[in-house]
């Protein structure tokens, strides 16, 4: 998201930022089946439970990356 580096230590060691936006698609994807769906209805909640597991894989992976790097 236009950041080059993630951190700079020493003016040599560069650290590249963290790319989760790969995921991006596949939340929209998700959340557009999902929004399909009639409110309240068994496939209505698998789906919901999809895009959920999507958003907690990116949050362990910024917090994984965050604990590794510093």
């Amino acid at each position: 998201m236009g950041i080059k580096h993630f951190a700079t230590i020493l003016d040599e060691l560069q650290i590249g930022p963290l790319n989760t936006l790969k995921k991006g698609k596949e939340i929209k994807k998700r959340t557009e089946k999902a929004s399909r769906k009639r409110k309240g209805s068994m496939n209505r909640k698998k789906r919901v439970v999809r895009v959920k597991k999507i958003y907690q894989q990116i949050r362990d992976a910024r917090t994984d990356f965050n604990h590794n790097v510093l």
